[in-house]
């Protein structure tokens, strides 16, 4: 059985991240039944690696298969370049290998992956691993981000081995994700929607098409998109399931319909993927 060697990358912003890193790399080792290692930098919390920080990092980086990237204010300033001079400068080398290593491979990413503390915010993620953000936080979303690393989807799980079989392009393989993804975004719309129109009065029935859009729209986003609409339209992001996007997305609708919170939703989308000069429906 072979081991997935992980890397935590973080900033040394407060002890409370230190302890909760160290937690989250424990609970993984804890919980991963020997499939998987975990590295920080905990182990050198007094003396120095022999080979030097940078090589260090370097090494750490390179050899392992994920490296899960805490994103708090102090590492985004430190990744963007934007620390005092002097500081942090662990994070901004780190950040400039992973930078890139995402370079020279055209952006296709299987090793980095953001995540965000429970308290957290997800405006901490640098711009060019936002895309890559799959709603992990912890320690509330552990099993998640376990999942992630073990690369348990179960969503593509009865695809993924035709994928690895077949010899057809890349652009077919593309195509048919695409495929099945529309499919069950519309399977996931009906299941939606049926809260909305459970209650719908007749007189309100020329609302269907309208939450018929919004949810529709809402699903096609990213999900770094979606948690951000959630975040500004004032859900709780951390009482939300993140181990499983499509149960999290109908949790979402749930408490947009019981909060009033469509015509709020609606001008989010509207802002990141628009409507066109359609005015807000929901707005009486």
């Amino acid at each position: 059985m072979s081991v997935i060697n992980v890397f935590i990358s973080y900033a040394w912003e407060s002890e409370k991240l230190k302890k909760e890193v160290t937690d989250l790399a424990q609970w993984i080792t804890t919980n991963a039944n020997g499939k998987v290692l975990v590295t920080t930098d905990h182990l050198f919390a007094h003396r120095p690696p022999k080979m030097g920080w940078p090589t260090w990092m370097a090494d750490q980086i390179e050899s392992s298969e994920v490296v899960l990237i805490v994103c708090t204010p102090a590492y985004l300033s430190r990744f963007r370049k934007k620390e005092e001079l002097g500081k942090g400068r662990g994070v901004i080398y780190e950040g400039g290998i992973i930078t890139q290593e995402l370079i020279n491979n055209q952006t296709i990413n299987e090793k980095f992956f953001p995540i965000v503390p429970d308290d957290g915010d997800i405006e901490n993620i640098p711009v060019i691993l936002q895309q890559y953000f799959n709603g992990h936080f912890f320690p509330s979303g552990n099993e998640g981000i376990l999942k992630m690393i073990l690369n348990d989807n179960p969503t593509f799980d009865h695809v993924r081995q035709f994928f690895e079989a077949s010899s057809v392009g890349e652009a077919v393989k593309e195509s048919i994700a695409n495929d099945i993804q529309e499919k069950i975004n519309t399977e996931i719309a009906k299941e939606i929607l049926s809260q909305f129109t459970f209650t719908l009065q007749k007189k309100e029935t020329n609302m269907l098409s309208p939450i018929q859009n919004t949810i529709r729209a809402y699903l096609s986003l990213n999900d770094f998109d979606k948690l951000k609409i959630i975040n500004s339209i004032g859900i709780d992001i951390g009482a939300l399931n993140h181990e499983n996007i499509i149960e999290r997305d109908k949790e979402v609708f749930k408490l947009v319909k019981e909060q009033e919170l469509i015509a709020s939703l609606w001008n989010c989308i509207n802002e990141i993927k628009s409507f066109g000069n359609l005015k807000n429906p929901f707005i009486k």
